[in-house]
């Protein structure tokens, strides 16, 4: 079958061929004006380079063939450790990075005498600022020198030992979870135009604040407030992608990125080997000073509780010494009032006794009797026998008269 006559194609082979093509084009016209958009991003549709304002949704869209160009963008979170690329992050504690390899972010942080600390206001302080300056935003942590810190004295001096409290460089890296407003899609497109420019951006925002906010203070302390500047640094990132109002402005930025910012976090603060091994020695040091400080405080108070043992009973035996003399001079003083009292009663018998008739008289007679009884002889006239037998009685009531001593002091009992 001859396909050419006289130079000239065969009109049916031609036509055949016309309509192969015609086919395959309209193929090819009809595969490529429809794109597809997968779940959790969507399409920009650009023509010769300039945004059309057209956004596809997630599916099956449609653009002009060899005209359009649809860039995707994706709408779901993303997670970003910054420095980017962090396969590529040499964490060494040498300066010098190895070919291929890039250092993290590198803080040089002060020491404590010269740091200032990030201390929480009080509600006082904070509703005052707020009253003062009701539109503004009130930040509530303020600083504050390591000189004027409200901390124990022993927490004064183990700061001032500890490695992570002196100047030193640490090695930090920061997670940004971030997402393009699928609604604001058009305004990155605009202004930011790719991802890797906006996360070249939000990287540089990052380095800029952390040694803004960890520069100015020690290690230690940065360690303990990751919160607070991992907060701060976020408010930064959400000022730069225009999600909220600047402080300094009052206004949001523009143009805005399209961007939402939901999480921003310190992910790691590491001093490096060597600090850790200053900071282990350096701790073991502070942990001897410690056990010899308890110790002498141990024996100091021994030995004020053997003082003070010692002292109460020597007090105790003082109180039991004076407790018996008291007995003692309670007991003679009431034997000499016992004998004062007996002497008392003699006394007023005889004075009573004297009241009698010839009590006079017979004493004179006794008077006499121890004297004549020296030279042997006795006169008795007849009279003075009746006087003599009437005060006899009287004597032998005064000798006889009963003494009633009063009852026994309980106490001397006692001594006895």
């Amino acid at each position: 079958m001859r396909c050419v006559r006289g130079g000239i194609m065969d009109p049916a082979i031609l036509g055949s061929t016309i309509g192969v093509s015609a086919g395959v084009g309209i193929t090819a016209y009809v595969y490529t004006s429809f794109v597809v958009i997968d779940t959790g991003e969507v399409g920009v549709v650009k023509r010769f380079g300039k945004l059309t304002g057209k956004v596809l949704e997630p599916g099956l869209g449609r653009k002009v063939p060899l005209i359009d160009h649809v860039v995707r963008y994706p709408t779901i979170t993303q997670e970003e450790e910054f420095p980017a690329d962090p396969e590529l992050v040499e964490k060494a504690d040498e300066d010098n990075v190895p070919p291929g390899k890039k250092p993290p972010f590198r803080i040089l942080q002060t020491g404590a005498r010269t740091a200032v600390f990030y201390v929480k206001k009080t509600q006082e302080e904070f509703d005052a600022e707020q009253a003062a300056n009701p539109q503004g935003k009130i930040v509530r942590w303020k600083t504050v020198a390591f000189g004027d810190l409200s901390i124990p004295r022993e927490k004064w001096e183990a700061m001032e030992n500890d490695p992570l409290e002196q100047p030193i460089t640490t090695e930090v890296q920061f997670v940004v979870e971030w997402r393009i407003d699928k609604d604001s899609v058009l305004d990155f497109a605009t202004n930011v135009k790719t991802i890797k420019q906006a996360l070249r951006r939000m990287e540089d925002t990052v380095a800029r604040a952390l040694q803004e906010y960890m520069g100015p203070t020690t290690a230690g302390h940065a360690q303990e407030q990751i919160a607070f500047i991992s907060e701060e640094i976020q408010n930064r990132l959400m000022i730069l992608v225009g999600q909220i109002e600047d402080p300094a402005t009052g206004r949001k930025r523009t143009p805005a990125w399209g961007v939402v910012i939901s999480n921003a976090y310190i992910k790691s603060i590491d001093p490096g080997k060597t600090v850790n091994m200053a900071r282990a020695k350096a701790a073991a040091a502070v942990g001897a000073k410690i056990e010899v400080i308890e110790l002498a405080e141990a024996n100091t108070r021994k030995i004020e509780l053997e003082a003070k043992a010692n002292a109460y009973k020597t007090v105790q035996e003082g109180i039991a010494s004076a407790r018996n003399i008291k007995v003692k001079a309670d007991a003679d003083a009431f034997a000499e009032k016992r004998s004062g009292e007996g002497q008392r009663d003699r006394i007023k018998t005889m004075s009573e006794a004297m009241k009698e008739p010839y009590a006079i008289q017979l004493l004179q007679i006794e008077a006499s009797e121890r004297v004549l009884g020296k030279v042997g002889t006795t006169v008795v006239s007849g009279d003075l026998a009746g006087i003599i037998g009437s005060l006899t009685k009287a004597a032998q009531a005064v000798t006889t008269a009963p003494s009633n001593p009063p009852p026994e002091n309980p106490q001397v009992q006692a001594a006895a």
